[in-house]
């Protein structure tokens, strides 16, 4: 994940979650610091995203969610295509502050190249994925009166594309991940035991970037980061948005 400075300043969770057994955990010197990376969200209002901005407002926490611009999946919908309560609904969590919406992808759609398979934003040329950004940038300011501040593609900033290319030119800031520190073990299988076993081995590391995909959670799935977030909550960790991130880390 790679983001450009916001202004707002970061808040720290004061909820009263309930306590979660853990085993005895390294010390740590300080807090640590979450970003909370919600992928694929699409042109309506998801029911997982809802159920997700319901609980960053009762723990008063934050938390960021990726959009996918042209998203063809049944049942779903393209940005462009949202109707006035999704705007709306995106609009309203956007100013309160506790949710940033970022640009996940254009159409989130795989690719074959010199027959090898890609994400989107892989094995494509620097002006190929500029386009894609483009759309996804214009199609976000026509529907919801705002540019996305972070970009998360699939798989991560492209190693040779636009995500090195903006962070040489010292636009950008790539967000790095620990990878046995997710809220999830599998794609869409959050796993609360799985994330304090990664989260024990790291007591030195100053934050986290934690992925998840809600569109495949069901009932189970959500008490599982129910558990995780208000075990972060219980270590008195700091919820920021990539963007408050980074202009956190610019004022050091």
């Amino acid at each position: 994940m790679l983001s450009v400075a916001g202004l707002a300043s970061a808040i720290a969770a004061d909820a009263q979650p309930k306590a979660n057994p853990v085993p005895n955990l390294p010390a740590r010197k300080s807090p640590p610091i979450i970003i909370l990376k919600l992928d694929d969200l699409p042109g309506t209002i998801a029911p997982s995203f809802r159920k997700m901005a319901d609980l960053l407002e009762k723990r008063n926490i934050k938390g960021s969610f990726g959009v996918i611009s042209a998203v063809t999946w049944p049942g779903a919908k393209p940005v462009q295509d949202g109707d006035p309560e999704y705007v709306e609904w995106v609009k309203k969590l956007h100013a309160s502050g506790r949710v940033e919406f970022w640009f996940h992808g254009w159409d989130h759609a795989g690719h074959m190249e010199n027959g090898e398979s890609h994400n989107e934003f892989h094995g494509r040329t620097y002006e190929d994925q500029k386009a894609r950004f483009d759309r996804g940038q214009k199609v976000a300011f026509e529907k919801f009166g705002f540019h996305y501040q972070t970009f998360g593609p699939g798989g991560g900033p492209s190693k040779y594309g636009i995500g090195k290319k903006l962070e040489a030119q010292g636009k950008v800031m790539i967000l790095d991940r620990v990878w046995d520190v997710n809220l999830e073990k599998s794609v869409g299988n959050p796993d609360f035991n799985a994330f304090v076993t990664g989260y024990a081995k790291h007591p030195d590391r100053e934050y986290f970037v934690l992925q998840g995909h809600p569109n495949p959670w069901n009932d189970a799935k959500f008490e599982e980061v129910t558990k995780i977030i208000d075990f972060l909550i219980q270590q008195k960790a700091v919820f920021m948005t990539p963007s408050e991130f980074v202009a956190f880390k610019r004022k050091k």
